[in-house]
């Protein structure tokens, strides 16, 4: 099990640094999309502030299950910036 972990881990390290070295090159270009966030403003402001406790626990717990990603993410954004 430990081999194949180990192996799919190289696998995946080697297509990410293919792919932040093609991006350094040009070859790819990043889409920039538009921020499609509701502003929080009037009625939106004070629905999720009337839930503010339920809408923290549904975040928080977002960012707890997802943290190693996040941790991946940074990382490749910072080869990307050398």
């Amino acid at each position: 099990m430990s081999f194949n972990y180990a192996y799919n881990t190289e696998i995946i390290n080697n297509r990410v640094e293919k792919l932040t070295d093609e991006v350094q090159k040009g070859e790819h270009k990043k889409d920039r999309l538009p921020n499609a966030a509701y502003q929080m403003i009037g009625e939106r402001q004070a629905d999720y502030f009337s839930h503010a406790r339920k809408n923290m626990q549904t975040d928080f717990a977002h960012s707890i299950m997802y943290n190693n990603q996040q941790l991946d993410d940074i990382e490749v954004l910072e080869r990307l910036n050398e």
